[in-house]
Formats: structure tokens, C-alpha cells, sequence
């Protein structure tokens, strides 16, 4: 194509007509400039694809991210649902003068106060776009602050979750838990228990003094502050998964 041009040049150049000349150097320019911005077009499409093609890429990580975020929370909320309830039961029971369950039974539900499971989502895909600036590519304020609730509930979690370390190693939990002997309030699957079969009477005065009503309703307290946020993650959790299936572009 070059040498095209180069002969066309030199038969114009040869017959001396100037004017001819000059129309066909304009007209050849021009054609080199319409060439650079047809090629500058092109470049730009397909740096344009190659960031929707990151979009999506980014879309489906945060899907996968969020679809196992939303299940794993779905069942500590079950495990949740079903440890307050036994809470609220052993309290009623509890408070019973007369014996209605085993004192064995009472100490299997006494366990779900000193039992703390919590659960952190998955925000791998999250984190790693927040780092490499990769998250402008979602472009969507409402995403965005579905993002910064949940990291938000997030960090409220861990505090939770500190406190109830504390609580259990050194707080109410550990104050009650060490002025009697391991395995008389509650069933224990670690070895060296030396609690013996005590009356319910006993059991019961234990269980209804000051020391142990505080450490309960403290523990209590705790996994139903979690068990809030957990809801409110879940909500977030949900409504960040509607809106990437609406922003993931159709195959």
C-alpha cells in the first residue's frame, strides 16, 4: 500500500502538475488521519471490552462470594434460633420449684450459654478489588453502600465476638464458671470433670445465685446481640446479591 502511494507521488511529481499534486497530498493525509482515528476507535473498543470483561469477571467472584455468605449465614442463624430458645427454656425451667427434668438435662442446657460460634463472610473477591482500585469498575451507589453497611456490621461482629472471648476467659462467664467445680453446671466434652450427681435443690441454689444469674443473662445477651447482626448481614448479604444479578450482563 505504501509503494502504492510512493508511485502515485512520483508520476505526479513527474508530470510537474503541482496542483494535482498538492489534491493528493491533502487527500492522502487526510486518509492517514481517518486511518490513526479508525485505529484509536478500535483500541478504545477493545479496552472498553476488556473492562467489562474485569466487570464481569469481578460480578461473578462477588456472586460466588455472596451465594456461600448467605448460606453459611443461614445456618448459624438456625444454630442461633435454636440456642436462645434452649436459653429461654432453661431459664423457665429453671426457675421451677418443683423438678420437672433431670438435673443431667438441665446441664445439657446449660452448655448453650458457654458455647460461642459466630461466622465471618467470605469477602475475598471484595477485599481484592478494594485493593486494586478494581471496584470503581461496579459504578453503582447503591452496591456501594449495601458494601460499607455490611463492613460495617462486620467490624460490630468482631467486637461481639472479642467481648465474648473476654467474657468466657475473664469476665462474668470465667468468674462463675471457676467457684465450682468443672462439669457441675454444664455438661463438658473435655475430660477432668469432677462434679458429682448433686440434687436438684442444689443445683438449682447454684444456678439462682447472683454470680450465675449474671453470667447467664450476660451470654444471653451476647448471642442475641449477634444473632441481630447476623439478621441485618443477612439482609445485606441478600440485597448486594439482587443487584449484582441485575448489573452481570447477559452471555
Amino acid at each position: 500500500m505504501i509503494k502504492f502511494f510512493r508511485n502515485i507521488r512520483k508520476k505526479l511529481l513527474a508530470e510537474g502538475n503541482t496542483s494535482k499534486y498538492l489534491k493528493y497530498a491533502i487527500g492522502e493525509i487526510i486518509l492517514v488521519v481517518i486511518g490513526i482515528l479508525i485505529a484509536l476507535q478500535i483500541n478504545n473498543w477493545n479496552e472498553g471490552r476488556k473492562l467489562l470483561d474485569k466487570r464481569d469477571n469481578l460480578i461473578s467472584s462477588l456472586i460466588e462470594d455472596f451465594e456461600y455468605n448467605t448460606k453459611e449465614n443461614k445456618n448459624i442463624l438456625l444454630l442461633y434460633e435454636k440456642q436462645l430458645n434452649t436459653m429461654d427454656n432453661y431459664f423457665h425451667l429453671i426457675s421451677k420449684t418443683n423438678q420437672t427434668v433431670s438435673v443431667d438435662s438441665l446441664r445439657s442446657m446449660a452448655r448453650s450459654f458457654f458455647t460461642f460460634d459466630t461466622f465471618f463472610p467470605n469477602m475475598t473477591a471484595y477485599n481484592e478489588a478494594e485493593s486494586s482500585g478494581n471496584l470503581s469498575l461496579l459504578d453503582n451507589k447503591l452496591l456501594l453502600q449495601e458494601f460499607t453497611k455490611l463492613q460495617q456490621e462486620i467490624e460490630t461482629l468482631k467486637l461481639y465476638n472479642e467481648a465474648g472471648t473476654y467474657t468466657f476467659h475473664n469476665g462474668t462467664s470465667w468468674e462463675f464458671r471457676k467457684s465450682v467445680e468443672p462439669g457441675t453446671i454444664y455438661n463438658s466434652i473435655y475430660s477432668g470433670s469432677t462434679a458429682k450427681d448433686i440434687p436438684y435443690s442444689d443445683y438449682q441454689s447454684i444456678m439462682q445465685s447472683s454470680l450465675a444469674k449474671n453470667a447467664l443473662q450476660n451470654e444471653n445477651m451476647m448471642i442475641g446481640n449477634c444473632y441481630s447482626i447476623l439478621k441485618r448481614m443477612d439482609n445485606n448479604s441478600k440485597n448486594i446479591l439482587e443487584i449484582l444479578h441485575k448489573m452481570k450482563q447477559p452471555k
